[in-house]
């Protein structure tokens, strides 16, 4: 459900040192990074962090996006008590978010304005093992001419109404290929869809309709634009 704010506190029951202080620090920061979270800022004794390519990290089944958050040892006089963990959802009214495996285009809305963003990433594999990936990734926002076109693009193909392709008769699934996902939530509600390569299901209209909107969407001047190695 979204939106949504929490916040976990641990209480530090054994005297803390200087040495303890940055070693706990290093250790969040090189946590933070591991999950790829950008726009990470020190702040007092702890970090805050945006998180837009968190789930690109996680487990694909994970269902809460985070948007951002901060980890901070807290105070009384000169003792530290406690360690606050807090994450927060997107609090504007609506949030549409469409992946296509290179890229993330998302365009948030309230009542009063729009914000749009493109995020675009790489992984780098060096062997077989999760912990020697790299992700690189550049972003960019996008001006109002282009988010109105977007908009236009989802209100016209009503792309959030589609059915996951699990529930799309005919839509079959493989190994290789690509796969595309949309995201939508506001208030008290979010929803997350997948698609697998539409470009091979020939006799699935959705699939035609799914593909003739990405071709619409990477035709959009500042969506063609390559990613920026980092």
């Amino acid at each position: 459900m979204f939106p949504f704010k929490i916040r976990f506190t641990k209480t530090i029951r054994k005297p803390i040192t200087s040495n303890d202080i940055i070693s706990f620090l290093e250790y969040v920061e090189d946590l933070l990074k591991e999950k790829h979270v950008n726009n990470l800022v020190k702040h007092n004794l702890g970090y805050k962090f945006k998180n837009h390519l968190f789930s690109l990290s996680g487990n694909w089944r994970l269902m809460a996006y985070v948007d951002s958050g901060y980890v901070e040892l807290k105070k009384e006089g000169n003792n530290l008590v406690k360690i606050v963990y807090e994450i927060t959802s997107f609090q504007n009214d609506s949030v549409f978010r469409f992946w296509d495996g290179n890229k993330v285009v998302q365009i948030e809305k309230n009542s009063k304005s729009s914000k749009g963003d493109v995020f675009f990433f790489l992984r780098e594999h060096n062997g077989d093992s999760q912990k020697s990936e790299r992700l690189y990734s550049s972003s960019m926002s996008l001006d109002s001419n282009t988010i109105n076109k977007i908009l236009e693009l989802f209100s016209d193909f009503k792309i959030f109404e589609f059915p996951s392709d699990s529930k799309i008769q005919g839509w079959e699934k493989g190994l290789d290929g690509s796969t595309y996902l949309t995201e939508f939530n506001c208030p008290n509600y979010y929803s997350v869809k997948s698609y697998w390569t539409p470009t091979v299901q020939e006799k699935v209209k959705e699939a035609r309709f799914l593909q003739y909107f990405i071709n619409e969407l990477n035709i959009i001047d500042e969506i063609m634009t390559d990613i920026r190695i980092l």
